[in-house]
């Protein structure tokens, strides 16, 4: 078969495998959670079983013909498409176990779901490279061009899953369609195995080094030393690689927003980079010139262009006159694809280096793979858990620089001749990397946020595990939370309006207020108020560093830490909630923004119906709901997938700033004289009367309407929130950011509409009632 339909195979094998992976990441957040830990299992089960797998299929026997090769690569394909289809059935089956255990054991069964596939996609790489590769001469060309197919290929399917196929599609069927890209390839290949074309067997070579360009002796005490040498070198690149990712998300999320647009597309920038280089470098491979130099000189520049890479991440001077997905392609993508180009040229590199010292095409393909992926393994569990929570992303920049670096240079200066050689070597390699820590600025990623808000002096800056928090206060004096570069809490009376509505109005409609379940404790400001209502509440948190956060907005949360009957877990909320087998008298969810990547699965048909089912009877579920950042159509599919679920349902709005929903699974009737009690009671006083909350009137103005009243715009939209498909998530790409701050607005004037007559209620689903009454 000829080389370029051997690449379009690549290519397509490249992007079935990461819509599959994309899509199976999104498909386990919902049962494993959110959690930091729960991302560290899911990529290093999918990146160890590549880094296996890769290991693996370089030692499968190949056969003396195409037609061997081809029927492996087609039974390896076969079971990719296979598996994604089955995956979405095994994946609900393992959750109506309902196994026994911790959380986490619950969580690894659903993980290791993803070790099966990931291994069948890590050994189609050696295995189609032992398909083209068929001259020896040109393996680290035909290496170069394989990888780099297969990572734009990759690059293709990222962008289809994160800006297109889970928007249209939905996950299922994204999931179905490249099963079906995979079987298909499994088709192609067997029916390339109906061939008749036979390659030379390749022979079973004693390993010894093969003779250089130019004459050159391999250089070292030990040849048999120098393929694990150069197999670690891929492993270094691929260590960096991912590491580097973790580490420019954060720094990118402060202009990019924490969405699933600009996680996709960062991702995409990464590969893209890679699978450039990796073409790049396939003439250089195909010259023949001396690879040696030329893998340890990539290294090092490749961790000085990387080095300089988090120096030019910068705000845009007018971000609101161009449309969001303009602003992505046209600087954040080129950041992160520029450094990679040279990460991609190293692994075939590798594989050309390893071929030359002796390893056949197979095994050195494998090998490299392997090598890869393990380091692509170590560098995402180590940045995520060690290196930016506790060296924060400066000195983790510079390890890596180092790392690099060091590395290079170390292969450069074992190819010299003499010790005066390599002393030299050694010295400007160790000068590199001094003139490196002297130019990093002091505080990298709380000098960007400084540059952000220049108005706003800084409070307190942390790079945890889960976010990036900064506080800082602005020239009105207010308080304002950070995570990852978003404004998530303000201090200012609406803000507080509402985080006291949200504790207040579901004990307002308890006929016996039992314990409260809170998810997200944020600043402890509704947990300040709630724990003066419930007699327990429970608060889950995925931030660890919301003690501090609490403890700098203690004023406004009145010292919540201190409270006997406050219980704080850290873990993902809709995780905690599936696990927990008690009902709360209270469900209270104040969740980041419903576009966010890490917020989507708390604003799902799903979400909801599981917090109806765990709501004891006459309980009340509320949940902030935001009037800016939404399109109008996506505000309503919220309201809708809410009133879906929930048989009572109604809509206060404060102060026109933002929005909160109050259901129940039963009618939801305001208990007499509770609201009167609560404005007598002296405790309750500091928390109301700063803002305007202590008299009736002022609780019950911010009423807008019950679910009958909004029939009026609800009864338009026909879209559901779901797992499969949260169309939260995705909001129009074509609008600039000044048009989307217009959308306050526009959401304002659908419920203004549906404004009902009501103030005092005594069923939300009932008449109108007069403030007399």
């Amino acid at each position: 078969m000829a080389r370029a339909l051997i690449l379009l195979v690549c290519f397509f094998s490249g992007f079935s495998a990461l819509v599959c992976e994309v899509v199976w990441t999104r498909m386990l957040v919902p049962v494993i959670g959110n959690t930091v830990c729960a991302a560290g299992m899911v990529t290093g089960v999918f990146m160890g079983g590549l880094a296996l797998g890769g290991y693996i299929g370089g030692r499968l026997p190949g056969g003396s013909t195409t037609r061997r090769r081809w029927r492996t690569y087609a039974g390896l394909e076969a079971g990719i498409g296979l598996w994604a289809f089955l995956f979405p059935f095994f994946n609900l089956f393992l959750l109506s176990l309902n196994l026994p255990g911790s959380g986490i054991l619950r969580s690894a069964f659903h993980g290791l779901l993803l070790l099966p596939p990931s291994l069948l996609m890590g050994a189609t790489f050696p295995v189609v490279g032992s398909i083209c590769i068929a001259d020896r001469r040109h393996t680290g060309r035909d290496a170069a061009l394989i990888y780099g197919f297969n990572t734009l290929g990759g690059t293709a399917g990222v962008l289809a899953a994160g800006f297109f196929l889970v928007r249209e599609l939905g996950s299922r069927h994204s999931l179905f369609l490249a099963g079906t890209i995979s079987l298909g390839l499994a088709l192609a290949a067997v029916i390339a195995a109906s061939g008749k074309n036979k390659v030379p067997k390749e022979q079973s070579e004693p390993f010894r080094p093969l003779s250089p360009i130019g004459g050159q002796k391999p250089v070292g005490r030990s040849t048999a030393f120098r393929p694990w040498l150069i197999a670690l070198g891929a492993g270094v690149a691929g260590f960096c690689s991912l590491a580097y990712e973790l580490v420019w998300t954060r720094l990118l999320a402060l202009i990019l927003q924490n969405s699933v647009y600009a996680f996709s597309l960062i991702l995409a920038g990464f590969l893209a980079g890679i699978g450039v280089g990796s073409l790049l470098v396939a003439p250089a491979l195909r010259r023949r010139w001396p690879s040696l130099p030329l893998f340890g000189g990539i290294q090092i520049l490749c961790g000085v262009t990387c080095f300089f890479a988090p120096m030019i991440f910068y705000l845009p001077q007018r971000p609101g006159e161009i449309s969001y997905l303009s602003f992505l392609l046209t600087r954040p993508f080129f950041l992160v694809l520029v450094p990679m180009v040279l990460s991609g040229s190293l692994v075939p590199l590798a594989v050309d280096l390893i071929h030359r010292y002796g390893a056949g095409v197979g095994r050195a393909l494998g090998s490299v793979y392997a090598a890869n992926g393990a380091g692509s393994v170590l560098g995402a569990l180590l940045a995520g858990f060690i290196m930016i929570p506790f060296l924060g992303c400066r000195w983790s920049s510079l390890l890596l620089f180092g790392l690099q670096v060091a590395f290079g240079t170390a292969l450069l200066a074992g190819g010299r001749k003499t010790m005066t050689m390599r002393l030299a070597t050694g010295i400007a390699g160790l000068a590199v990397i001094a003139v490196g820590i002297v130019m990093m600025p002091d505080h990298l990623v709380r000098q960007r946020y400084a540059e952000a808000a220049v108005a706003e002096q800084p409070v307190y800056f942390n790079e945890g595990r889960v976010a990036t928090t900064a506080i800082t206060r602005n020239p009105n004096g207010n308080l304002i939370l950070y995570l990852n570069g978003i404004p998530e809490v303000i201090n200012d009376r609406p803000a507080l309006r509402t985080f006291r509505l949200m504790a207040l109005l579901p004990y307002l409609v308890q006929p016996d207020p039992g314990e409260a379940l809170m998810i997200t404790f944020g600043a402890g400001i509704s947990a300040g108020l709630a724990v003066h209502l419930y007699p327990r509440v429970t608060c889950v948190e995925l931030n660890e560093t919301c003690r501090k956060i609490a403890h700098i907005f203690r004023k406004d949360n009145h010292n919540v830490l201190a409270a006997d009957n406050l219980a704080l877990a850290i873990d993902d909320g809709r995780h905690y909630l599936a696990r927990s087998r008690g009902r709360y008298a209270a469900i209270i969810t104040d969740a980041t923004h419903p576009h966010s990547y890490d917020s989507w699965i708390l604003f799902t048909r799903e979400f909801y119906r599981l917090c109806k089912d765990r709501l004891s009877d006459g309980g009340a579920f509320c949940q902030w709901l935001p009037l800016h950042g939404l399109a109008p159509r996506q505000f309503r599919t919220i309201l809708n997938t809410a009133a879906d679920v929930f048989p009572d349902l109604s809509v206060w709005v404060v102060d026109n700033a933002y929005c909160l929903i109050l259901a129940g699974r039963q009618p939801l009737r305001l208990i007499p004289g509770r609201l009167a009690a609560v404005m007598n009671r002296a405790d309750l006083r500091p928390f109301l009367s700063p803002v305007g909350l202590d008299n009736p009137y002022a609780v019950m103005n911010c009423f807008l309407a019950t679910k009958k009243g909004l029939g009026r715009v609800l009864d338009s939209e026909d879209r559901v929130n779901t797992d499969d498909r949260p169309h939260n998530q995705f909001f129009p790409l074509s609008v600039s950011g000044f048009d989307r701050l217009k959308w306050h607005v526009a959401n304002l004037r659908q419920l203004a509409g549906c404004r009902e007559k009501i103030v005092l209620f005594s069923n939300t689903s009932g008449g109108d009632h007069d403030p007399s009454s």
